[in-house]
């Protein structure tokens, strides 16, 4: 019972739906100034609310070298250049940004080797060219990795 009354206090009852579920987020970022300006933004957020688990991979390339004629994007090992996982193209280049969403679907291995390879900065985005310049590769650093926490209560 005074384990309830603490959690009480807290503003958290283990028996209430009102407190948020578990997450954790890692953040990477990678840049490069030739052959133009270009960076990356990689962001995998995963969230555990009792049985449910969601898993959310959002990612965001701009610069100005992203130009038409992009085949593809693809998170790539720098260890051997495994392919994680190959990023929807859009077959339009605007403001020279491109970006999406996806579940871990997209993933060619499992999401938490994945997190743990870029976190240990074996992690690159790979922008494929029709021509002239065929690749660009940008090396990932880790910008925010949390592990799991639960959001406070209502």
């Amino acid at each position: 019972m005074a384990c309830v009354a603490v959690l009480a206090m807290h503003g958290c009852n283990p028996f209430d739906d009102r407190c948020g579920p578990f997450i954790r987020e890692l953040t990477v970022s990678g840049n490069t100034a030739t052959p133009a300006s270009l960076s990356a933004q990689l962001t995998f957020v995963d969230q555990r609310d009792g049985g449910a688990v969601t898993q959310i991979f959002s990612w965001l390339v701009q610069g100005g070298a992203l130009r038409a004629g992009l085949v593809s994007i693809a998170l790539v090992d720098n260890q051997g250049g495994e392919v994680w996982a190959n990023l929807p193209v859009s077959t339009t280049i605007s403001e020279n940004l491109a970006s999406g969403n996806s579940d871990a679907s997209v993933l060619t291995v499992p999401w938490d080797d994945v997190r743990a390879r870029i976190a240990n900065g074996r992690g690159r985005v790979r922008l494929t060219y029709a021509s002239p310049a065929p690749q660009i590769l940008l090396p990932l650093a880790l910008l925010r990795s949390t592990d799991f926490q639960q959001a406070h209560c209502s």
